[in-house]
């Protein structure tokens, strides 16, 4: 895992590659595929895909915010929000997959600086 972020255009690629399919169909493959899922949230539908996850549409209740450059509480209105829980296989997946390599020049372990008050060793 390098931690980068992965792209619809690169989504498209793996997915020509991975499915034997022209970039053109791939492409249209994904975009069918998102247009389905946003439909079923649209109408309410909970979309569940086996080993994956489930999206679904959650409503948040209306509530009090503030402005944070004026400091003036405002009332956010209530909505549908798109939500998604990933199943079982997909956590145990991504719970097994190897920590990214932290490139560090210093390895030394941090120097504690001494107490202004000129408290230390004796």
């Amino acid at each position: 895992m390098a931690g980068r972020t992965v792209n619809k255009a690169e989504l498209v690629e793996v997915i020509a590659q991975k499915a034997d399919l022209t970039k053109v169909a791939a492409g249209d493959a994904l975009e069918a595929l998102l247009a389905q899922i946003s439909g079923a949230l649209k109408r309410g539908d909970k979309v569940q895909i086996a080993g994956f996850g489930a999206f679904e549409a959650r409503w948040r209740e209306p509530r009090r915010g503030r402005n944070p450059q004026t400091g003036e509480q405002v009332d956010i209105a209530g909505k549908w929000a798109p939500a998604f829980k990933a199943g079982k296989a997909l956590k145990d997946e991504v719970a097994s997959a190897e920590p990214p390599a932290v490139p560090c020049e210093d390895v030394s372990p941090p120097v504690t600086p001494a107490p202004p008050w000129g408290a230390g060793p004796a």
